[in-house]
């Protein structure tokens, strides 16, 4: 009986039978967690890909307003495109997301693209070109949580700048060249401007558009071209980019008509110095070599101010010239509306002093006759009403505005900033104490702001006193206007941001030299380098991403 107990305790212990099902099951638990494990994986890295991109989104549109030197909207374009809740890309899957403020750099590898380091307040003494983008974000797990981790934390960074070259333009760069502008920079204007200290206006302002160029990393896709006031003669506008043969030599300012081309020759009177062009080496022998990582001038252009002892200023000739000019470069390089570009640097004193150096002694303008329209205004300018029409002897900085009316107005929605460059806030027709007879007509104009726009201009060339107005009336486009706000008013209005493109600033004012006050700006900016610095930026350049560690 013994015997046959051990014998079946035996065979019971020898019996595997359901012993796989223990090892089945228990297998089947470790790939349930595996598989579990996996799919949190899974989703934390398409949940890092969708941090990562909106990170990378929001750097993209926070560098928009980099070369403005807008922080401030930099890091509220940020938040915008981030994944914070209630943002452009906010993501269901990611919670406790977190923005860290963006960080900005100056970065030589940025500056060498021609993309300038600016800082408009001051914040960032070395100034910035680039800047990173920091975000953080928890994915909930579901079968980590079995083992205590409840969470993935993500982290997320990008870094981006201003891209290296703007979208395809054209520019016609339009520069002050009369006797005011060879003044030294000197006193206040030198300590708020020490990189022009002691240079003349001029030099100054020719560092400026140095900069400028710098910045237009392919000359190809931005075809550029110098135009100056008052215009000279073209046989002698070489003189201007060769150094050594003398200065151009300056002739009464033309009024030419605006057409679909401009390039005169020969003895002819011209406002254009170098015609437009996909090669910088000329334009550069007019306005000098930039070192491009200091921003200073290297060797000095071979432009000068006008010689003529009456030179003054018609601006409307030479933006009616400019904007021909941009009318024939559409054909030969069209670019999109709004890019092909004016920059006008002038104190805007639009005195056309030179009209008046021939008058008889009856003080007859004959040099750019009066005239009036009340009811039919020419075909190119846009308004209405009472106003003297271009060109003429009268109403000159009027008339400047008008022509860029014209041109902001036209087929190709010119685009026009403008530096106001000391311009006086005040308009006058200043006397002095002078007769008016025409040996004394010259230093009157000269010593006036805006004087032809003026009430008392008009009255003093009333019907009746020297017989060469029609009328006392004021009939001025802006009467009575000062050259600053007709610097303001040349500009294209500023254009505000939204939610995807940065604020545009199309009037600056450089204050050095003012007679009369200082000249607003929406960008007060005190460095000529600076202006033309922001002036670069503000052409549009699509944002691009730089890899991590670029210095």
């Amino acid at each position: 009986m013994k015997l046959q107990m051990l014998s079946l305790l035996r065979g019971v212990l020898k019996d595997e039978q359901g012993q796989a099902i223990v090892l089945v099951s228990f297998g089947l638990l470790a790939f349930l967690g595996i598989s579990g494990l996996s799919m949190d994986l899974i989703n934390a890295y398409a949940a890092r890909q969708t941090l990562q991109a909106s990170t990378n989104s929001a750097a993209l549109s926070g560098a928009t307003y980099i070369s403005a030197g807008d922080t401030a909207r930099a890091v509220t374009a940020v938040n915008a495109y981030s994944s914070l809740p209630g943002s452009l890309n906010a993501a269901s899957n990611l919670t406790n997301v977190s923005v860290s403020t963006p960080t900005f750099s100056c970065l030589s590898t940025v500056k060498k693209w021609g993309i300038a380091c600016v800082d408009t307040g001051g914040t960032y003494p070395n100034g910035f070109n680039s800047m990173a983008v920091t975000q953080t974000a928890d994915v909930p797990t579901w079968f980590a949580k079995l083992f205590g981790i409840s969470a993935f934390h993500l982290t997320a960074t990008a870094y981006a700048a201003p891209g290296s070259a703007p979208q395809p333009l054209n520019l016609a760069i339009v520069i002050d060249s009369t006797g005011s502008m060879g003044a030294p920079v000197t006193g206040a204007a030198a300590t708020s401007d020490p990189q022009c200290s002691g240079k003349s206006e001029m030099l100054c302002a020719l560092n400026g558009i140095g900069i400028l160029l710098n910045s237009l990393p392919n000359p190809a896709d931005a075809p550029a071209a110098l135009f100056t006031f008052p215009n000279v003669e073209a046989s002698t506008a070489s003189r201007d980019i060769n150094c050594g043969t003398g200065t151009a030599r300056e002739m009464t300012n033309s009024t030419p008509a605006l057409g679909t081309s401009y390039g005169p020759s020969g003895a002819n009177a011209t406002y254009e110095i170098v015609p437009f062009s996909t090669n910088y080496a000329t334009l550069t022998k007019a306005v000098g070599v930039v070192n491009q990582s200091t921003d200073i001038t290297t060797t000095n252009g071979c432009m000068n101010t006008s010689s003529g002892a009456n030179s003054g200023t018609y601006l409307a000739g030479a933006i009616i010239s400019a904007q021909s000019a941009l009318v024939a470069e559409q054909v030969v390089h069209p670019v999109a509306l709004g890019q092909n570009v004016m920059i006008i640097l002038t104190d805007d004193n639009v005195n056309g002093s030179d009209q008046y150096v021939h008058v008889n002694s009856g003080l007859t303008m004959f040099q750019s006759p009066f005239s009036e329209s009340a009811s039919s205004p020419p075909a190119d300018v846009p308004i209405t009403g009472s106003y003297v029409t271009y060109p003429s002897g009268v109403g000159g900085c009027g008339q400047a505005v008008q022509e860029a009316q014209v041109a902001r107005a036209s087929a190709l929605q010119t685009s026009i900033f403008v530096l106001a460059y000391g311009s006086p806030t005040t308009g006058s027709w200043n006397p002095n104490g002078l007769s008016l007879t025409s040996n004394n007509l010259v230093n009157i104009v000269n010593a006036s702001n805006c004087p032809s726009d003026q009430d008392a201009f008009f009255a003093a060339f009333k019907t009746g006193a020297h017989g060469t107005l029609p009328t006392s009336n004021n009939v001025s486009y802006k009467p009575n206007i000062s050259p600053c706000t007709a610097a303001t008013d040349l500009a294209t209005p500023n254009k505000p941001a939204t939610q995807t493109t940065p604020a545009i600033t199309y009037f600056y004012s450089d204050t050095q030299g003012a007679t009369s006050g200082a000249c607003p700006s929406a960008a007060p900016i005190g460095s000529m380098a600076s202006i033309f610095q922001a002036i670069a930026g503000s052409l549009p350049r699509p944002p691009r991403l730089i890899p991590a560690g670029t210095t």
